[in-house]
């Protein structure tokens, strides 16, 4: 069996994802995951670790890739559910299937992708879940009515899930940043100055910490505000 401990990453062909992979790489075994294969491979070719092709919206790929995974690894003690997508404006000009897509990856992948990793980690008594949401999870704007409702669903599953594996030894942490300098909105089509938002390694810097804290007095919940919006 493989001595490292074994990370899974969400979303983790770009952005946060690609800089958390970065971080962790050298301490952990690294396996990331997303929906487009082209960049995924480049990505995990560019850091040399393992990957798999899945949409977290879909709970047969998920199953199959973390099937996949305990096969060849054995065990997976560390899942870092990153995945997400953006949506804004009024709620009336949103796009019906835009608004299902969105909880589909930043609610229900998460649900998703957990409730598939948890027999692993309850079978042996030990794990780590981090949830990566945003200060999203805990405020509200106008015109971000579906984003802030996936995010505020993350935060209420986060809150039980922790209570609810903790009797397993299990860990749930979660994460909470403000605005990043990634492709993020882009992605979405929408054009924002990311300037002088935070870097994504330094928030990959943050995770490493919070998946470092032994023992009782891990940080469940790490808020990570920018001064500058």
């Amino acid at each position: 069996m493989n001595e490292k401990e074994i990370v899974l990453i969400t979303g983790g062909s770009r952005g946060l994802g690609k800089a958390i992979a970065m971080e962790l790489k050298n301490k952990y075994q690294v396996i990331i995951t997303s929906e487009k294969e082209s960049e995924l491979k480049e990505t995990a070719s560019k850091l040399n670790i393992d990957y798999y092709v899945c949409d977290v919206s879909d709970y047969a790929q998920i199953d199959k890739a973390v099937s996949n995974i305990s096969e060849k690894y054995g065990k997976i003690d560390v899942l870092i559910n990153n995945a997400g997508i953006w949506i804004q404006g009024p709620l009336e000009n949103n796009d019906p299937e835009y608004i299902k897509k969105t909880f589909e990856i930043n609610t229900l992948g998460v649900v998703f992708m957990t409730r598939a990793v948890l027999p692993m980690m309850i079978n042996k008594k030990s794990g780590t879940i981090l949830i990566v949401n945003s200060v999203s999870g805990i405020t509200t704007k106008p015109e971000r009515t579906v984003y802030d409702s996936s995010k505020w669903a993350l935060t209420g599953f986060t809150e039980c899930l922790r209570q609810e594996v903790s009797k397993h030894r299990i860990k749930v942490l979660s994460l909470h940043p403000s605005l990043m300098n990634t492709a993020f909105f882009e992605k979405a089509g929408k054009l924002r100055d990311v300037q002088k938002a935070i870097e994504p390694k330094e928030v990959a810097k943050v995770v490493s910490y919070m998946l470092s804290v032994e023992g009782d007095n891990f940080l469940s919940q790490v808020v990570i505000r920018n001064l500058n919006y």
